[in-house]
């Protein structure tokens, strides 16, 4: 097993929807639902290939906000309704005020949070006001967007840990070869100085199964939630019951993302104990992987 440093720039969202729309069919029933694991914009760290995985992190350069504007559109492209989520860090917020905007332009709706806070999520967190503040910078950062984006507590990249901010060969080959076992099935393997791949997908799965139970009634909403790479693929692994081999070996870039079918009876977490994430295993079915389609 190899890794290397990633180049988070060779493709774009565009490339994406161009491939999406010829590889994956439309839902065709009425009822069934996706959720979009869509990963953030390129960062000022992804652009010196540095290990940012502490809260709030590093803002998005001007190309992660033209990445996220199309990853909007392309969302725009697959649904017609979506309630859109983040992660905690302000990479993933700016992305996901991005993707609101573009893919409300693009006829879009997004749907469940008012301007006003109604029917918001109870487990999620507006957005802060230091996140607003950095958001500024983005042409798409209007208000009414960033009212109808939220972040769930919990939902937060896998901590490099020891391996924090650091932009060399040996640290990212350790950290690369430690989310492999993960993948592989071998989630008792600690990061140093962070979390077992348990204590990562029970986090970041739990909060998630509960917001889509919140809105199980609503059958023709989709959810995209805007997160990270490595625990995107690490979480739809397990979801999707993906080979270890292939899900290490297909990364996902800069704003593209994940689509799964969501179950008609959703699985949850209930008490945090990892047995609980052997019955989540294939629970939903994917039906794309960034431009790499899916292992049939």
């Amino acid at each position: 097993m190899t890794s290397s440093v990633p180049n988070d720039a060779p493709h774009t969202a565009t490339d994406f929807a161009d491939v999406v729309a010829n590889a994956t069919p439309q839902a065709e029933a009425v009822g069934v639902r996706r959720l979009f694991l869509v990963r953030h914009g390129q960062t000022t760290s992804n652009a010196i290939h540095a290990l940012d995985t502490a809260l709030p992190g590093a803002d998005l350069t001007e190309l992660g906000r033209m990445q996220a504007t199309e990853a909007g559109t392309t969302l725009a492209e697959r649904t017609q309704r979506a309630r859109i989520l983040s992660s905690q860090a302000a990479r993933a917020q700016q992305t996901a005020v991005n993707v609101a905007h573009a893919f409300a332009a693009a006829g879009g709706h997004v749907s469940g949070v008012g301007r006003d806070g109604s029917e918001a999520l109870p487990s999620a967190l507006l957005l802060d006001d230091a996140t607003a503040q950095h958001m500024i910078k983005s042409p798409h950062a209007t208000a009414a967007a960033a009212g109808e984006v939220r972040a769930l507590p919990g939902v937060a990249e896998i901590a490099a840990g020891d391996y924090e901010m650091r932009n060399d060969e040996d640290a990212h080959e350790h950290y690369h070869r430690i989310l492999g076992e993960w993948l592989y099935g071998q989630r008792t393997t600690r990061v140093p100085g962070g979390e077992t791949g348990e204590e990562v997908l029970l986090r970041y799965l739990k909060p998630l199964l509960v917001a889509l139970a919140e809105h199980a009634e609503r059958g023709e909403e989709d959810l995209a939630l805007v997160s990270h790479g490595a625990v995107i693929r690490l979480a739809a692994g397990l979801l999707g019951n993906v080979p270890g081999e292939w899900a290490f070996g297909h990364y996902l870039p800069n704003a593209h993302m994940v689509e799964l079918e969501i179950p008609e009876k959703l699985p949850g977490i209930v008490e945090g104990h990892p047995d609980e994430l052997e019955a989540l295993t294939g629970t939903f079915r994917l039906r794309a992987w960034g431009l790499h389609g899916t292992p049939e």
